[in-house]
């Protein structure tokens, strides 16, 4: 008698592969779990710590551009004060403003307005050009703006704005009652009609109010900063203020809208973009997600405070943005995973004659692979497992080696941008940032070199130290801007005396600069002293306060030829006291010591 299953065909090929596709399926879905919920944390600690970042550089941002406003607003607050800024005299007020606008970028307006109505400033247009602005009673009443010419004062009239009353503008009426900085609520620009947001400080002798000063600054500028944040294809970030109003935003909803000619912010009750609608009338800390639109949006608000201003700043990503790329990856790896383990569990069952030579020839070939060499497998005729192995393997080393090669130029390529930007760190940390030379410690490094270059060439090697007669004089009658503005000038000039590319300029310190030469008998370096000496003296900077009544510099020379027991310090403290001797001995001349 047969058994009912006797005649079955029994499949040792099906009895090694079940337990092998069994737990293989096992493990895929137990690794597909780990790796989804692994990387959703990760996907959720990154956007946290992107969050973080953005914020930090919203804050930073925003302390940058309201703090230079207030460091102006003080700036103009103390030249009145210390009577440096006088606004009945037309050219120190027009000058004064314009230099203030000229040198802060960022600013839109610097200005003053009177009790008596009077007003005074500078504003930048759109093309970059300055005007100043007066309103008194020989404008009867109107704001005029004049272009100015090189020295910051009023040339050609461009416009006139009839009936012009600082007293009534929003920056005024909020610092009257002030007094310290305060920032005006979000207003429309009367020339620009943007939204602007001003910085007014005002000034007061014997408790009375003897004008306000304003620095204006566009609002335009955050929101083209909002959009350049990482934040996804569908995230946002936004800005409210203390009034409930939309300071900026990286969607496309308009900010203001114009209103009587005039500029308003929009109100958040009157925003379009249903998204923000649901942020702002969520009660909650946004301490989870938050579904909208069936999406999970990950949100986070941070209150910016800077002196009055209370600002709350909303960032919102959309997770899906970031987790479709590491989903796809994750599939193509799991299904990359199965298909190589499929054609491994199907030549398991190939017979060991037709198996042992291809898998070694294909051991061989990996271990190559391995190294960075491609070895393409000869296909046979039979299009069986083995077959299929083979052609994985080529297509998979073609695309391995492609890959290879294209992280290798990458790699490259970055390594090569890497080195750029570390030499322009490294010419940063060796010039000086306002007169675009050497600074101390460029001398130190290049100048103990020039040094030991002469002294093993038997070449004559010489300190030149200047420093600028008078200079503390210069700046307490004329300030600080116009004391780096001097010393901008005397560089320039020293550069241009100093024609050998060997020569070596640097400033030392404050108004000391120091010059190395190497190769220059004593009179070709007492030449060349005095022909930097008179280049400076002939550029008559004005220091009214000084005997000269113009900059003059003292010059002290070091110069040896013998090295026996000198070293570069010895050398700078010898030019140092020659320096001193020439300014005992009158100043603006040169004195030489050779060692």
């Amino acid at each position: 008698m047969k058994l009912p299953f006797s005649n079955r065909k029994q499949s040792i090929r099906g009895d090694l592969l079940r337990p092998f596709i069994i737990s293989f399926l096992c493990t895929m879905v137990l690794m597909a779990g780990i790796l989804i919920t692994q990387s959703q944390k990760m996907v959720n600690q990154v956007l946290n710590e992107l969050q973080g970042e953005m914020l930090i550089m919203l804050d930073r941002e925003l302390n940058t551009r309201l703090g230079e406003a207030t460091q102006l607003s003080r700036i103009s607050h103390d030249a009145m004060k210390n009577n440096l800024l006088n606004t009945q005299d037309p050219q120190n007020r027009e000058r004064f403003f314009s230099m203030m606008v000229k040198h802060y970028p960022n600013v839109t307006m610097s200005y003053v307005g009177l009790p008596s109505g009077e007003f005074y400033g500078a504003r930048r247009n759109i093309d970059g050009t300055i005007d100043i602005g007066r309103n008194n009673a020989s404008t009867s009443g109107h704001s005029e703006y004049y272009r100015i010419d090189a020295y910051g004062s009023a040339d050609s009239l461009t416009q006139v704005f009839e009936n012009f009353d600082p007293r009534i503008r929003p920056w005024y009426t909020s610092a009257e009652s002030s007094e310290g900085v305060v920032f005006s609520s979000i207003y429309s620009h009367f020339l620009f009609k943007e939204p602007t947001i001003t910085a007014s400080l005002p000034y007061y002798e014997k408790d009375e109010l003897v004008g306000v000063f304003g620095v204006d600054v566009l609002l335009t500028w955050l929101g083209e900063s909002l959009r350049e944040l990482p934040i996804g294809n569908n995230g946002l970030v936004f800005i409210v203020d203390q009034d409930e109003q939309l300071v900026a935003t990286t969607t496309d909803d308009e900010i203001f809208k114009l209103v009587d000619d005039k500029s308003v912010n929009v109100s958040i009750h009157d925003v379009d973009n249903s998204v923000i609608r649901t942020i702002l009338s969520a009660d909650q800390s946004f301490e989870e997600d938050l579904s909208i639109h069936s999406k999970s949006y990950m949100v986070t608000k941070m209150s910016y405070t800077y002196e009055n201003l209370d600002w709350n700043i909303y960032i919102a990503l959309m997770k899906d943005d970031f987790l479709e790329d590491l989903r796809t990856t994750l599939a193509w790896t799991l299904l990359l995973v199965a298909f190589i383990t499929a054609l491994f569990i199907a030549g398991t069952v190939v017979s060991v004659k037709r198996i042992v030579m291809p898998i070694i020839k294909l051991n061989d070939a990996t271990k190559k692979l391995e190294q960075g060499i491609y070895v393409k497998l000869d296909m046979d005729h039979h299009k069986n497992e083995i077959y299929e192995l083979k052609n994985s393997f080529n297509s998979m080393g073609q695309k391995i080696i492609h890959h290879v090669e294209i992280l290798e130029e990458e790699v490259a390529t970055r390594t090569k941008e890497l080195e750029e930007k570390n030499q322009i760190l490294k010419d940063l940390s060796y010039t000086d940032q306002l007169l675009h030379i050497g600074n101390r410690r460029k001398f130190d490094e290049s100048g103990s070199f020039m040094f030991e270059l002469a002294n093993r060439s038997a070449l004559s090697f010489t300190i030149i130290m200047l420093d600028i007669d008078d200079f503390k004089i210069f700046n307490d009658t004329y300030g600080h801007v116009e004391g780096d503005n001097c010393l901008i000038q005397i560089a320039k000039s020293m550069q241009n005396s100093l024609n050998r590319k060997t020569d070596l300029l640097a400033r030392y310190g404050g108004e000391e600069f120091v010059v190395a030469i190497t190769h220059l008998t004593k009179e070709q370096v007492l030449d060349r002293a005095e022909r930097i000496r008179a280049s400076i003296e002939n550029l008559k900077i004005e220091n009214i306060k000084t005997k000269t009544g113009y900059v003059t510099v003292s010059i002290g020379i070091a110069h040896a030829v013998a090295y026996e027991d000198l070293t570069l310090e010895n050398m700078v403290r010898e030019a140092d006291q020659a320096m001193y001797a020439a300014k005992v001995a009158g100043k603006n001349r040169c004195v030489i010591k050779e060692l």
